[in-house]
């Protein structure tokens, strides 16, 4: 393991530093050493703490996220659905159309029933809009957090090794997230941008538009989780969370 990353977990866990920066014990003569190092610990603790909560933060905003983008993609399939069932409805029908063994048209609900649902389905896809925006704008603020916490840590005249590998460990969190943010920041602006007239049209319309709705919701919910393809970078802050 990378001696930040190391000591980072052995602060976040209340353990012994790790071997490699672990002094002698001394004498009841020279303890002055030991006393420094609790008072260091003592005036970077909290720093700490604060880093942690503002991660903690992010990564809760993060998922609510996730869940808003499944929400709209969802809204957006529907949408479309009782916009074609509704323009299904409104055309003329031959009395002969679903006689014998031919398939009917007719949907099951009522027109006014489809009108209903379309009503409050719209009303909720914006809903989800305002939501996407208000939470990204917080995941924003929680890095912005981070960073201030970074600059007291960095107003600190000496640091000893332990402090400099957690302020490294928290480093390398903050430039992640700060990546991660950009990344999906440009997702949630893809999606809210993609809202227009497709989500009313019929599929052959819609196929013809430059990144309809329904595409761009399902290729950024896809796309918004990085795990898998940061999966070292990930574990770093779930060791910083303690996970």
């Amino acid at each position: 393991m990378d001696p930040s990353q190391e000591a980072f977990q052995a602060y976040m866990l209340g353990s012994k530093a790790p071997s490699s920066l672990k002094t002698p014990t001394p004498s009841k003569a020279s303890s002055t050493p030991s006393s420094s190092s609790r008072k260091g610990t003592k005036r970077f603790g909290p720093i700490v703490a604060a880093f942690r909560g503002r991660v903690e933060e992010w990564v809760q905003t993060d998922n609510q996220l996730n869940n808003v983008l499944n929400s709209i993609l969802n809204l957006r399939n529907r949408i479309w659905w009782e916009r074609k069932k509704l323009e299904e409805s409104n055309r003329k029908q031959d009395s002969w159309n679903g006689a014998g063994f031919r398939r009917s048209n007719h949907s099951f609900l009522l027109q006014e029933d489809l009108e209903s649902a379309l009503s409050h389905d719209l009303l909720q896809h914006e809903k989800m809009l305002a939501g996407a925006r208000t939470l990204i704008s917080s995941m924003a603020q929680a890095q912005d957090g981070m960073g201030r916490r970074l600059d007291e840590f960095f107003q600190m005249e000496t640091l000893s090794n332990n402090a400099q590998n957690v302020l490294d460990a928290m480093l390398q969190v903050f430039h992640f997230l700060g990546e991660e943010l950009y990344r999906k920041q440009c997702l949630v602006s893809r999606v809210i941008d993609s809202c227009n007239d497709g989500l009313l049209v019929d599929g052959l319309q819609e196929e013809k538009l430059d990144g309809n709705p329904r595409s761009v919701a399902k290729q950024c919910y896809n796309g918004w989780l990085s795990r898998n393809t940061r999966k070292n970078e990930w574990d770093v802050v779930d060791r910083l969370l303690g996970g």
